[in-house]
């Protein structure tokens, strides 16, 4: 593991060189199966080291296109460029001080979900050490193969609506010792007892605030419930 921090930061020093000053002193952030994490106090610079054979091509090519595609949000960060020198990749997006992500923040969870709708993308990794909390958003922070985009799913809307699944187990079961197993489950069963309550207040969430479902008026929903005979019962 320090041999590939060493070989990493390396790395990040050459193919970043003009966003960083030659004595900047980076921290890593972590270690993942893709790569080695760093920052500068102002750059978040992921160094991608391994990619899966299969995955490889179509991976870099669509870090490419993400690269400045969208501005920073609520959840996610704009992907400010990437930078590429045979098998190894630099992946550059803004830095700022966080949180680990524990749970809850469901309307910050929400708002994650309906940014990545309205850039046509889904992460298939929704998990909580792939978020951070800064105030009250969650942040993602796990920028690589598991992005995809609208275009290169058959369905979209049932490869989005499997990571809203996952962002809703994450919000509330993160405490829980077969996290992982949930999640992998939950990408083809959406009839898991602790989903219960996903379509009717997440997923309701995330389609009203998308422009896809129209929102609920309160008061009309009381009073449709209290099943009026007459006008007068009003």
């Amino acid at each position: 593991r320090v041999q590939r921090r060493l070989n990493a930061e390396s790395v990040a020093r050459r193919l970043a060189c003009r966003r960083l000053r030659p004595d900047a002193a980076l921290q890593c952030l972590g270690q993942g199966s893709e790569g080695v994490v760093f920052t500068d106090g102002l750059s978040v610079l992921k160094v991608i080291d391994y990619w899966k054979p299969r995955q490889a091509e179509k991976a870099r090519d669509r870090l490419a296109l993400l690269a400045r595609r969208w501005p920073t949000g609520k959840g996610l960060y704009g992907i400010e460029e990437w930078v590429t020198e045979g098998p190894h990749g630099v992946l550059v997006y803004p830095y700022e001080p966080s949180q680990p992500y524990l749970g809850g923040q469901g309307p910050g969870l929400v708002d994650l979900m309906v940014e990545c709708h309205a850039n046509g993308l889904v992460c298939r990794n929704i998990h909580p050490k792939n978020l951070r909390l800064v105030g009250s958003r969650a942040r993602l922070v796990d920028y690589g193969s598991d992005l995809l985009l609208a275009e290169e799913v058959p369905d979209f809307d049932a490869e989005f609506k499997a990571m809203c699944r996952r962002a809703y187990l994450s919000w509330r079961h993160s405490h829980r010792a077969d996290l992982n197993e949930l999640l992998r489950a939950s990408s083809t069963d959406p009839q898991l007892p602790e989903l219960s309550g996903f379509d009717e207040h997440f997923m309701r969430a995330v389609r009203e605030s998308t422009g896809q479902q129209p929102p609920v008026d309160p008061l009309l929903a009381h009073v449709s419930g209290l099943q009026p005979q007459r006008v007068l019962d009003f």
